[in-house]
């Protein structure tokens, strides 16, 4: 018999979430930039996504795992530090990770390394989930409208959502944003005016050949679903409370709790108990079945598991948003592909290793619910395409004789296969929900799916 310990840290960076959740308000961005390259107000650490991490581990194990952690901190801080709790964004600082991992100190890529092998060797398994706030924000006011189309047309409602967070965080315009935000425009008025300037930006970019492949045609797609269906009748969803909606985290903890338990072969004894940073509500996660103990409000320094999911969040949520900053295209050059500098691949062999052993702890330790991402799945994608192409590499001096600007390149062209594959895979699972169910929404309510 032996319990199971869920530990559940803050979204990245505390400053992004307060005892009231994260991001209670949304607010459109009054920059003075006329490209209108940022559409919301996202705080001091510009994050476009939630991004939050969990680990489980065998109670057991608790205290020998908490006394190696405490040595690994310890051995990180500086005389300064020495009496302080020390935290993720205390080792992953801006100034050192302009180009990620690739720039940062060998003192803060050795922490790392060592806290990766000793997840791996107590086989504490992490879960890591990412929710983009723009695809929340038209979930809270055209799901049910999306839903609507996809029970009526042969598109699944994740594609079409995609479509509609990629055009509004990417090619909205302020009038866009306004309707979307304002909790008096109704589903009319607010595709009224998408459609207004949805025509106005494929008109302007039907001779831009980095569009014309995939973009233009699914623009095009999401015109004509505008077009024909905006008058139906559809419900806001509850828009004017727009809070952040932590059931959806529920859903995906949920999934990932049953998973690690079927794994289990003593599934029947087993005993689960959940531990919440401060400021994470306990009724969130009390009313899953598996759940046996819910303990909110923790203080990270006495919970090495909290300090660990922290660790994982600020790592893993800094490079998402990296990556996603140094590769947006310019809108002042549309036609211009933007790819991500090659000092992205300027890296030594300890950093090498450190990419491979992310992106293996993270992604092959056969569990299919570990990483959770809600359907605009384009930078969570790009982050795991770019630990991927590491792992491609058995050595480091294989890596090595390959010059920056092939590995550039080779590393995008195995990040538009990935995403044609994402999205194929989106297809394939349309075709077994319309098999299985009359509609997404009953596979919803059957937990199969987390909702949109």
């Amino acid at each position: 018999y032996h319990k199971w310990l869920f530990y559940f840290s803050n979204l990245i960076l505390q400053t992004a979430i307060d005892e009231k959740g994260p991001q209670e308000t949304y607010q459109i961005e009054d920059t003075k930039d006329p490209m209108f390259t940022e559409k919301l107000k996202y705080g001091s650490d510009n994050m476009h996504n939630y991004v939050g991490a969990a680990v489980e581990m065998i109670d057991s194990k608790e205290q020998d795992i908490g006394n190696q952690l405490i040595k690994l901190e310890d051995d990180f801080k500086s005389s300064q530090m020495k009496g302080k709790e020390l935290k993720g964004k205390d080792i992953v600082k801006n100034k050192i990770f302009e180009y990620g991992i690739a720039s940062m100190r060998s003192k803060e890529v050795q922490f790392y390394t060592d806290l990766l092998e000793l997840l791996n060797k107590e086989d504490v398994q992490p879960c890591i989930y990412i929710i983009n706030k723009m695809s929340y924000l038209v979930s809270a006011k055209l799901r049910d409208w999306i839903l609507l189309v996809s029970d009526c047309e042969d598109i699944n409602p994740y594609t079409l959502k995609f479509i509609f967070t990629g055009y509004l965080e990417t090619e909205g315009n302020r009038d866009d944003i306004k309707a979307l935000l304002d909790e008096n425009v109704n589903v009319y008025r607010l595709l009224k005016v998408i459609s207004k300037n949805l025509k106005l930006f494929i008109k302007e970019n039907s001779n831009n050949s980095r569009m014309l492949e995939s973009q233009i045609p699914a623009y095009k797609q999401m015109l004509k679903f505008i077009n024909k269906y905006k008058n139906t009748k559809s419900n806001n969803n509850g828009y004017k409370n727009l809070r952040f909606n932590w059931q959806v985290v529920n859903q995906m903890f949920d999934l990932w709790l049953e998973e690690i338990i079927n794994n289990d072969d003593n599934e029947s004894s087993e005993e689960v108990n959940v531990y919440l940073d401060e400021g994470i509500k306990c009724s969130i996660f009390s009313s899953i079945k598996q759940v046996d103990h819910v303990y909110g409000c923790q203080h990270s320094n006495d919970v090495p598991g909290i300090r660990i999911a922290d660790y994982l969040a600020v790592i893993y949520g800094k490079l998402l948003q990296t990556l996603l900053d140094h590769s947006q295209y310019d809108r002042k050059k549309p036609k211009n592909q933007k790819l991500i500098e090659t000092s992205f691949f300027d890296i030594d062999e300890k950093q090498f290793n450190l990419l491979k052993l992310l992106y293996k702890y993270i992604f092959m330790n056969n569990c299919h619910y570990n990483v959770m991402r809600d359907c605009y799945y384009k930078d969570e994608v790009r982050l795991e395409n770019y630990l991927s192409y590491f792992n491609t590499f058995k050595t480091f001096k294989q890596y090595h004789a390959i010059d920056n600007i092939k590995h550039r390149n080779k590393e995008n062209d195995q990040l538009m296969d990935t995403l044609k594959k994402v999205s194929r895979g989106y297809d394939n699972q349309a075709y077994k929900i319309r098999h299985s169910y009359q509609s997404y929404r009953e596979a919803f309510a059957d937990n199969k799916l987390v909702d949109l």
